[in-house]
């Protein structure tokens, strides 16, 4: 089916976890939420400048989508005008992802830094610089560890509690670079 309505260049879609809601995003900070006939609720998220990055939280119940300014937003599907706005990142979010358990949103910026959010939104810690943008953001499946892809052509590995690096691996491909883990967290995969 096609959905109509964006009128600039896409840049994100994502399904949330039970995939009833489909998010997109657009060059011109056009933030749509669909259900699965194709049809839009009443209430959209906000318009922002432009957002590079939606998640939903593993339940569903939450949607976060970054903006070019480095903020956040973290919102109820729905009550998408009440939520939160985390600020802190200086230049524009290019990844979220949640926490298996739903309980920590990590937020990977073109600053190079990865914020680690409590869904109630205090800041819990800042991972790195990278000296590169983040690219991508997955939590390990025990929502210990959080891979991170960065600009720098490098997968890096982080200890989430402790916020400290595990592992950081070269990977010579292109400049652009996204990560991701097998089902288990035992492999990591990069391409670009």
């Amino acid at each position: 089916q096609e959905l109509l309505g964006h009128e600039a260049s896409p840049l994100e879609l994502v399904w949330s976890p039970a995939d009833d809601w489909l998010v997109s995003s657009d060059a011109e900070g056009d933030i749509r939420l669909w259900r699965l006939d194709g049809t839009q609720p009443h209430r959209q998220p906000p318009a922002v400048h432009a957002s590079w990055a939606q998640a939903f939280s593993p339940d569903g119940r939450l949607l976060a989508w970054g903006e070019e300014s480095g903020a956040v937003h973290l919102a109820p599907v729905d009550d998408l005008d009440g939520g939160l706005l985390l600020e802190g990142q200086l230049d524009y979010v290019r990844s979220l992802a949640f926490s298996p358990d739903g309980a920590v949103l990590a937020s990977g910026s073109a600053d190079g830094t990865v914020f680690l959010w409590s869904v109630q939104g205090e800041q819990l810690r800042v991972l790195g610089p990278h000296n590169a943008r983040i690219n991508s953001l997955e939590f390990t499946p025990d929502g210990r560890g959080l891979l991170a892809a960065a600009d720098n052509q490098r997968l890096i590995l982080w200890d989430v509690e402790r916020g400290e690096l595990t592992w950081s691996q070269p990977i010579h491909c292109g400049w652009w670079i996204t990560g991701a883990l097998s089902p288990d967290g035992t492999h990591a995969a990069a391409f670009g």
